[in-house]
């Protein structure tokens, strides 16, 4: 939600400064998360979708945990975000393979 409300303040903090293109584009990432989180509570409700809620959130957790892996000089936040993004997207990954192979 921040990132939609303060899209500046996101492209400050990653970028170093913050251009209206640059806001611009993480205010429309903060609303891909928004959109991915409904999906993800919805499937909670709905146990047949859990899956492709998982798919969209999952892959983009882990590839953006990916590349962020190869950054050099994060600060500890980007640390904590790597991080948490590769642990969701790794956990999405196997759970979606275990589903997908029960049939």
């Amino acid at each position: 939600m921040h990132q939609v409300l303060r899209p500046e303040f996101t492209v400050q903090g990653i970028l170093g400064g913050a251009n209206g293109d640059a806001a611009h584009i993480a205010q429309e990432l903060g609303f891909a998360n928004i959109c991915m989180g409904i999906a993800a509570i919805v499937a909670f409700t709905r146990p047949e979708w859990w899956v492709v809620g998982a798919i969209p959130g999952g892959m983009f957790l882990l590839l953006a945990g990916l590349r962020d892996v190869a950054k050099p000089g994060k600060d500890r936040e980007e640390l904590v975000a790597t991080w948490t993004d590769l642990l969701v997207g790794a956990a999405m990954a196997v759970l979606i393979a275990w589903q997908l192979a029960r049939g």
